[in-house]
């Protein structure tokens, strides 16, 4: 079931590499948006750094909420990037606007925490500039991330330095759009 998995391909990766403050539309203030989402989910409308990754939350073109990412950048013009979605699954994946993920490139995968214990994950690649891995909703996983020093899928390494901040920070983010 892919009905969850919209994503907003449409400039959120150039969004996210800006230092200035814009919201999720492209404006420079979320305050003349009357969208009957509450005052909570303002500083969500904006991209905002926690713990060295900037989270914000994406909507579709007609403003529906989808999800909250939190984006790193990485080597070259590759970021890392986390996605909390309203049923509480995350998922985990790259972004590169210089580069084409084929669906095939999104095989599944085991991915490890630390290098702990390898759990099995399932891939899609989604437009084809960001591949993504669905790490599920279990508890026991974020709180893992939350401690980890870094994630690696075969031989893709990315730190999780400040990872429990922004998973923190991605969750009240959903919740604000509830």
């Amino acid at each position: 079931d892919n009905a969850g998995h919209d994503t907003k391909t449409d400039g959120y990766v150039a969004e996210a590499s800006h230092e200035t403050k814009t919201d999720a539309y492209g404006e420079a203030s979320a305050s003349g948006h009357d969208d009957g989402y509450g005052r909570d989910a303002d500083p969500y409308r904006a991209v905002r750094t926690v713990g060295g990754w900037e989270v914000a939350a994406d909507f579709s073109g007609d403003r529906r909420f989808l999800n909250c990412r939190a984006t790193r950048r990485g080597d070259g013009d590759r970021f890392a990037a986390f996605r909390w979605y309203d049923d509480g699954h995350l998922t985990f994946g790259f972004q590169d606007t210089a580069y084409d993920y084929a669906d095939s490139y999104a095989s599944d995968a085991k991915y490890w925490i630390d290098d702990g214990e390898g759990y099995d994950i399932v891939g899609k690649a989604y437009g084809s500039q960001e591949i993504a891995y669905d790490l599920g909703s279990d508890r026991s996983v974020i709180e893992a991330l939350k401690r980890g020093n870094h994630i690696r899928i075969g031989d893709v390494r990315t730190s999780l330095k400040g990872s429990s901040a922004m998973l923190n920070d991605l969750q009240e983010c959903v919740g604000a759009f509830r």
